[in-house]
């Protein structure tokens, strides 16, 4: 690692969202422990570590997240309208509302239903549902993102 870029993460770590950030990536990592034992070894006892869950522990951190990604967004536009911060603010804003509500995995039970025969790969129509709605969806996300962070000026990205 060059020593400019050390230089550039130890001054991210020590700014507060530097730090905000370093305390997330800490607590998913914590899940992502606590699943891997729960799953090898039954260790918590507790099923709701588990990631796969639907509505367990780490995926209401994540809708948490999500929720205060998008708000301070939302907060940064209010201050100062930019494109950049309307479209990150509306992608995490997308995210909350799919992992919420389960938006992909209901379009994938109505691709089953509608195409029960089609399979790829092996894979069953539902799963290939949910798989075009999240390609689509995701790529929408990653070209607001692209485009939001193309357009900040270089002192705020």
């Amino acid at each position: 690692m060059s020593s400019t870029i050390r230089n550039d993460i130890m001054s991210l770590l020590k700014k507060p969202h530097g730090q905000v950030l370093c305390a997330l990536l800490a607590t998913d990592f914590a899940f992502f422990v606590l699943h891997m034992s729960h799953g090898l070894t039954g260790i918590p006892a507790d099923g709701g570590v588990a990631i796969s869950r639907a509505r367990g522990y780490p995926e209401t951190l994540q809708y948490f997240k999500f929720f205060w990604a998008g708000l301070l967004f939302a907060f940064l536009w209010l201050r100062r309208p930019r494109l950049s911060y309307l479209l990150f603010g509306a992608a995490f804003g997308y995210l909350l509302v799919d992992d919420a509500n389960e938006l992909h995995e209901n379009f994938g039970i109505w691709f089953d239903r509608a195409y029960p025969n089609m399979s790829i790969l092996s894979a069953t129509p539902d799963h290939v549902g949910e798989a075009i709605a999240l390609a689509v969806c995701g790529s929408l996300v990653l070209a607001a993102l692209v485009i939001g962070y193309l357009r900040l000026p270089r002192d705020e990205k």
